[in-house]
């Protein structure tokens, strides 16, 4: 005979509660695969005593799997090349020129400045123009979305051409409500012919990624080459087939900026990945790199081979894995020619940046390859990790009509030293390499006159710099700026030297010995940490170094900018700090005297962030009655700031503009919005509250009406017309403070009182959809507490467990403007779990008592008893009321006349314990009775719950099939009514690892993890329909309403506002 059983598996977590106004979720996560297929039984309609058995597996935690935390956004690095040379910022015409050392081809960047206006492609904000006329008050004129991770771009005449990658959208399957997940690349047209409204002419589709440095563009052409590597995601793991790794070159003819054609895709690499079955070898393609030369592009295909251990007895998996680079030689050939594969040829080691390859042509027309490359080997003996690193200057034959040939392969460094920034200087056919091991830098010199035969002419193994960029600056000037490894730039109390103070090196090539002619120098920042210590390079990527530390030509002068971070002492703190440190360096003196000293003229401090660009340009101004003068604009993720450097000893800041604040929550009172913006380098450094006027534009276009800051916080919580602030006191962080603040009128935020917490306590929430009321957490083994607080008519209500394990009561009255804390201990023959609170303002106590307990070999089964308790506000206090048995955890509580509905769950299984099967029970129970009785109970054999949101009489539940083991989405919506589970709809969605967060004027709010916000028009429950999809990369937490509208908060993407009636799909 079979035995029935109920079981709650520990994994379930539920988010729930009730809803007024806004969204209310809750949500649970079993995640058991596989089901039968049949009809749980139920309790008879009527049952009033329930038991709930339990069963867990006993199991070592540490092989337990770890949760992996989401990714931040990542960051663009991008955009002018020139085979190896810097570039040189012409001043004359206010924007960047062609960075080609051939003139022919140009390289994107971040930005671009003509006449009087900013053209800038912001990692957040997309695509900006701002007016600078007016230097004291720089002018955003617009600002246009891209929908996607902005990478560079090309501006030509009255038009831009932007790349973007991760371009990720939505599609419908015919029309149902099911998703495909569409992830690309994309070129996008501009029009710019009205700078303060630019729009959108195309959206061309690239299939797989981009980089920063991977285009370039000719009058009539643009070349891009993409990339898809093993692990590249373009849809959800179901809808996608075996990733087959790719590089290819898109050729877009431009003649017509309006109608861009693409007229050539050259696949360069289309194949999947093999393992060699003889040699345990797995390729895997790393990324590529692009340079140019000769009227080629040079496209290395970055590879690392992975060689397993075949050796069944040995417990390592891998043996070993090295470098590869496959570089595909692609001429251009005229304008009307199109682009063609002239050789392809493998070279061992890694070629990891564009300054490493270049092209060179003899006096005979033969076709040489020189390029620079670092093979790094990871060997595993007996699971022992060991590691070699060896470097070479390597030069091939190159000819479309033969292979290309191996010339020499030429060590030039100790093993262990890592190449960094690189030079060929063509006339002298030298080539400078940078490298660096942990305490040293060494600079080598390589001889290329005879390519057949290059030879290591110099080195000067003791170089005081690790190079991030190498630059001719004039025919017998090298200039090297990157990490110094010098004491006169590591100036501390300790004799150790890091190698990370910003440093500048000046060698005269005019002298014999020009290795060791060296001009030094350090930047320095007033107001740094210690001030005999110097400041950091920020960190910059090899290939893109030459955009972010900049040298700028004025006349006879060089301007170099560098960025650079401090830390600089504050009262109780320190605060991370960054700015550009302004070199200036002249070639020769007035009247034909020697050149002046490289030295260091001033620092431009920046509001925030890391400054990725600078730009120097003359603009007219009232106070010079229009002549113009030189000005310096520092550009960051996150802020623009002008100086004024006609004066370049003495630099004036002329205006600052914040780009792109952190706005982590928004919270509506009335007609008006308030954001919680974050100022510091992390969430808990600094706070600021802003109050703006709800429109349906871009809020952040709106004036800020009121603001407050406060320090650092652990939560906010609105309660009604208020805003709760928990945080840690600053001189004792075991110490917690509340702080309330009214906003009953929004544009006057008042302080209403501070109050210590005697209890280390703190709210958390996963998501806030109107309000934070659904958004607590039961914890997985159910024995601790889930940390949230419970919204009531009176206050905030929250379960707390103290110190010495008692289970409490945390009562905040926020009745008037005294608001105050009580608490009340509980007995301690109970278990506690949570708080339900219920549609009037009141809360149930969860709990439950243990029964018995039975071990079989790995299995715990454990009988309870739940039970749920009623508190009720009255005569000033809360007093609880009947204790009520339950089968299982109570979900959710709503009143219908004099009756409570309760909504709880369950899990059953047989005796054999094949799969377990999710009930859900309705029960009716009047308060001051002592039993509730079963009104309804359904079942969801074959599926796994992960949410169920309850709204008035309606459930939506966001669930899996099981039985074909598959992790789409899948929907339900079931109402309530005549006391029976009625199903109204039920369909995959056909997306991943998507929650329910809410609801809204029947709009059901999903958060697609990493990705967006879906909404979902429910409307007509047993027919749903896509509304919006809207790009977040994940960072939405909080969602408010105002009337038709949605305000989305999105960290440094802003504030978007959707428009609920009306449909993008």
């Amino acid at each position: 005979m079979k035995v029935l059983q109920t079981t709650i598996f520990w994994v379930l977590a539920l988010l729930l509660a009730p809803v007024l106004s806004g969204c209310f979720a809750m949500n649970s996560a079993p995640t058991e695969s596989g089901s039968r297929d049949f009809i749980a039984p139920s309790y008879p309609k009527g049952q009033d005593s329930f038991t709930t058995t339990e069963t867990t597996t006993q199991s070592d935690t540490s092989q337990q799997e770890q949760p992996t935390s989401g990714q931040e956004p990542g960051r663009v690095d991008s955009a002018p090349n020139r085979d190896g040379l810097l570039e040189k910022q012409n001043t004359e015409n206010n924007s960047p020129p062609s960075s080609n050392f051939y003139d022919t081809l140009e390289e994107a960047d971040l930005y671009r400045v003509v006449g009087q206006t900013l053209y800038m492609l912001n990692t957040y904000k997309g695509f900006m123009v701002y007016d600078l006329s007016n230097p004291s008050a720089l002018k955003k004129e617009a600002t246009l979305p891209v929908f996607g991770v902005p990478v560079e771009m090309f501006i030509e005449g009255q038009h831009a051409f932007v790349l973007v990658r991760d371009a990720l959208r939505l599609e419908k399957n015919n029309g149902t409500l099911s998703f495909q997940r569409k992830n690309v690349s994309q070129l996008v047209v501009l029009d710019l012919s009205h700078s303060h409204a630019p729009k959108v002419l195309q959206r061309i589709d690239i299939q797989g990624q981009l980089r920063a440095g991977v285009s370039r563009k000719s009058k009539t052409h643009l070349h891009i080459v993409a990339h898809i590597t093993n692990s590249y995601q373009q849809a959800w793991p179901r809808q996608q087939g075996t990733a087959q790794e790719r590089v290819t070159l898109y050729t877009f003819d431009i003649k017509t900026p309006t109608n861009p054609k693409q007229q050539q895709v050259l696949q360069l690499l289309e194949q999947a990945r093999v393992d060699d079955a003889d040699t345990g070898e797995t390729p895997i393609l790393e990324g590529v790199v692009l340079s140019t030369s000769q009227n080629h592009l040079l496209i290395g295909e970055r590879w690392s081979l992975a060689r397993k251990n075949n050796d069944a007895t040995w417990s390592c998996q891998w043996r070993s894995k090295q470098q590869r680079t496959y570089v595909n030689v692609v001429s251009l050939g005229s304008d009307s020619a199109l682009p063609s594969l002239q050789g392809r040829f493998r070279i061992e080691g890694d070629i990891n940046d564009q300054f490493k390859q270049t092209l060179y042509k003899d006096g005979t027309n033969q076709l040489f390859y020189l390029g620079i490359t670092q093979q790094k080997s990871w060997n595993v003996a007996s699971c022992a990790f060991t590691s070699t690193q060896n470097n070479n200057f390597v030069s091939y034959s190159v000819s479309a009509q033969s292979a290309s040939t191996l010339l020499k392969s030429q060590p030039f460094t100790t093993s262990g030293e890592t190449i960094q920034a690189s030079l060929f200087d063509k006339d002298a056919k030298r080539a400078f390499i940078s490298t660096t091991n942990t305490t040293s830098g060494s600079l080598y010199v390589i001889d290329w006159s005879d390519p057949a035969a290059p030879s290591t002419e110099a080195v000067e193994e003791a170089f005081p710099l690790s190079a991030k960029v190498i630059n001719k600056v004039s025919e017998n000037r090298l200039l090297l700026v990157g990490e110094s490894y010098s004491e006169l730039c590591n100036k501390s109390s300790s004799s150790h030297v890091s190698g990370t103070a910003a440093g500048l090196i000046l060698l005269d090539l005019s002298k014999d010995n020009f290795l060791q002619s060296l001009s030094e120098r350090c930047a320095t920042a007033a107001g740094s940490l210690d001030a005999s210590r110097n400041v950091s390079l920020s960190k910059v990527d090899l290939d893109q170094a030459h955009k972010s530390i900049s040298i700028h030509q004025d006349g006879a002068a060089h301007y170099i900018t560098l960025p650079i971070e401090y830390q600089q002492a504050q009262d109780n703190y320190t605060e991370y700090r960054t700015a550009v440190s302004l070199f200036r360096w002249k070639e020769t003196q007035a009247g034909g005297s020697a050149p002046s000293p490289l030295q260091q003229v001033s620092v431009l401090e920046h509001p925030r962030g890391t400054v990725k660009r600078t730009a120097l340009f003359y603009l007219p101004t009232d106070e010079a009655q229009g002549a113009k003068r030189r000005h310096i604009l520092t550009i960051s993720d996150t802020h623009l700031s002008l100086f004024d450097v006609q004066d370049d000893t003495a630099p004036t800041r002329r205006s600052s503009i914040e780009i792109a604040p952190f706005i982590g929550a928004l919270y509506r009172f009335g007609g008006y919005l308030v954001e919680q913006a974050h100022l510091g380098e992390g969430y808990e450094k600094f706070n600021e509250f802003r109050v703006r006027k709800v429109s349906s534009g871009d809020i952040a276009d709106n004036e800020v009406l009121a603001s407050f800051r406060v320090g650092a916080l652990e939560q906010v919580l609105r309660f009604q017309n208020k805003l709760v602030l928990f945080h840690k006191l600053a001189d004792d962080a075991s110490r917690h403070e509340v702080q309330v603040y009214d906003l009953s009128n929004p544009q006057k935020p008042q302080k209403q009182t501070s109050l210590e917490l005697t209890y280390n306590f703190s709210a958390t929430y996963r998501f806030y959809c109107g309000s934070f009321e659904q958004s607590y957490l039961i914890d997985q083994e159910g024995a601790q507490i889930g940390r949230q607080w419970v919204p009531t008519k009176e206050g905030l209500v929250a379960l707390i467990k103290d110190t010495d394990a008692r289970f409490r009561l945390l009562f905040l009255d926020l009745r008037n403007d005294t608001p105050s804390i009580r608490t009340r201990g509980l007995k301690e023959d109970e278990e506690y779990l949570y708080l339900i609170r219920t549609t009037e303002g009141r809360f149930f106590l969860v709990s439950r008592v243990k029964l018995s307990t039975k071990t079989r070999e790995k299995e715990v089964t454990t009988t309870y008893k739940y039970y749920a308790q009623l508190w009720v506000f009255q005569e000033s206090k809360w007093d609880n009321g009947t204790k009520v048995n339950l089968p299982g955890r109570l979900i959710q509580a709503h009143i219908i006349g004099q009756e409570y509905r309760l909504l709880t769950y369950d899990h059953f299984a047989y005796s054999d314990n094949v799969r377990d099967v999710l009930r859900m029970h309705l029960l009716s129970w009047k308060q001051q009775e002592e039993k509730a009785a079963i009104v309804a109970t359904t079942s969801f054999g074959g599926y796994g719950l992960q949410d169920i949101l309850l709204q008035g009489q309606r459930l939506y539940i966001n669930a899996h099939q099981r039985e074909n083991n598959t992790s789409t989405n899948h929907l339900m919506i079931v109402d309530l009514v005549d006391d029976r589970f009625a199903r109204r709809y039920e369909g995959d969605m056909g997306t991943e690892n998507t929650r329910i967060v809410g609801v809204y004027q029947s709009k059901l709010f999903f958060d697609v993890a990493q990705e967006g916000i879906l909404v979902v028009d429910v409307q007509t429950p047993n027919i749903p329909k896509g509304l919006h999809f809207q790009r977040t990369p994940g960072w939405t937490k909080h969602i408010s309403f105002y009337g038709k509208y949605a305000f989305l908060s999105a960290g440094h993407f802003g504030i978007y506002t959707l428009d609920l009636e009306t449909s993008t799909f």
